[in-house]
């Protein structure tokens, strides 16, 4: 996922500035990068759902205690920034 969301981070911005092809082209790359925004947002939904390590090391798996420590968690709002669908900048800027 890490190297997937700098991908993003990079290729989006450096296509939006250069990349100036035919329509077919265009459109390729923001279906890949729809694909990519998938799973970022799976990312993000599991995150909701994986069990946490509490501080005795057992692995916790009540929804409330990994909710509540994913949302302290600094990969929260990485998740979320990275769910933003940039394509559609894109999409609204043409």
């Amino acid at each position: 996922m890490g190297i997937l969301l700098m991908y993003s981070t990079v290729f989006l911005p450096f296509s939006m500035a250069f990349i100036d092809g035919d329509l077919i082209e265009i459109k390729t790359i923001l279906y890949f990068n729809c694909v990519l925004e998938c799973l970022f947002i799976l990312d993000f939904l599991i995150g909701f759902i994986s069990a946490q390590e509490n501080s005795s090391g057992d692995l916790e798996i009540r929804p409330k205690y990994i909710i509540k420590q994913y949302l302290s968690s600094g990969w929260f709002l990485i998740d979320f920034i990275s769910c933003f669908p940039s394509e559609l900048i894109v999409l609204f800027t043409e």
